[in-house]
């Protein structure tokens, strides 16, 4: 509003119009993004177009179920150790059979696309990929 009243002044003090001055033309009020609102403890994504999604290849760590974080030693991709999958996190095994948060498992690897949270320190995932590890175990040989 100042800047629209200290252009009416300009051009009343310029010879403009009298009646142009004392209607200001109005704004169009700028668009803005908001975060949908997310649950408590969630890392909240900015919904902006300028949001880049962005991608981390890796080896699964920690899964822990209680925030639906999983941890991972990263390999490509994104510079984060942290995996957040929400409740609508698309989830699918390499032969594109839909799998649940619950199937995750230390030693598989996974392909995590998404949005990084405010601080840029967790992937906030939109759908994972998930390689099994053939014999599920953790020491070579086992």
């Amino acid at each position: 509003m100042a800047i629209v009243c200290a252009l009416a002044v300009a051009a009343s003090a310029c010879g403009g119009d009298e009646d142009a001055a004392s209607a200001p033309t109005r704004l169009a009020p700028r668009a803005t993004a908001t975060a949908p609102a997310a649950p408590a403890g969630t890392p909240r994504v900015l919904a902006t177009p300028d949001t880049d999604v962005v991608e981390v290849t890796g080896i699964v760590g920690v899964v822990d179920t209680s925030t639906r974080i999983i941890e991972i030693n990263r390999t490509a991709g994104a510079s984060v150790r942290r995996v957040e999958v929400l409740p609508d996190t698309v989830i699918s095994s390499a032969d594109g059979t839909r799998v649940s948060f619950a199937d995750i498992r230390p030693s598989d690897r996974i392909i995590a696309r998404g949005r990084l949270d405010e601080a840029g320190d967790v992937l906030v995932a939109d759908d994972i990929g998930l390689s099994r590890v053939i014999g599920g175990g953790g020491a070579p040989g086992g």
